[in-house]
């Protein structure tokens, strides 16, 4: 990447920005467990933490005629919630527990103030939660 533009796409552990943003990321995670069907984030609604996936799976569909249409199954180690807290949207789509879950999540305010504190981190960070949300959740939902 150009050094004018001070962003980097890769980062790793060795880097103390990326590291400090990892370490207080940690700090504020708390455990989260979902029953089999519940409703993860609603189409419409606002979307008040990221749920960092680690066992179970997620679909992801929209409703129509009070008929809900699942179009994708996210298997573990999938995040819900990052685009939509991140440029603070409100749920496009539904996402619910295909089966158990257990995982991590971060709350609203958590992350706002992560993305705050790491001006340096905050925009790759940005552009890689969109990249994967265009391509991996609404490109996939629409088609």
């Amino acid at each position: 990447m150009p050094k004018s533009t001070n962003q980097r796409i890769f980062y790793n552990w060795l880097d103390p920005a990326y590291r400090d943003f990892m370490m207080q990321l940690l700090r504020v995670l708390e455990p989260r467990t979902e029953k089999r069907g519940a409703i993860l984030n609603d189409e419409h609604e606002e979307v008040t933490e990221i749920l960092f996936v680690e066992k179970g799976q997620v679909v992801v569909g929209y409703e129509i005629a009070k008929q809900k249409k699942y179009c994708i199954k996210y298997p573990k180690h999938f995040v819900v919630g990052a685009y939509e807290m991140s440029f603070n949207q409100k749920s496009s789509f539904i996402y619910t527990a295909y089966s158990a879950l257990a995982g991590h999540a971060v709350r609203k305010s958590n992350w706002w103030n992560l993305l705050n504190d790491h001006p340096d981190i905050r925009e790759p960070m940005k552009k890689a939660v969109l990249f994967t949300y265009l391509t991996g959740v609404r490109a996939r939902v629409a088609a």
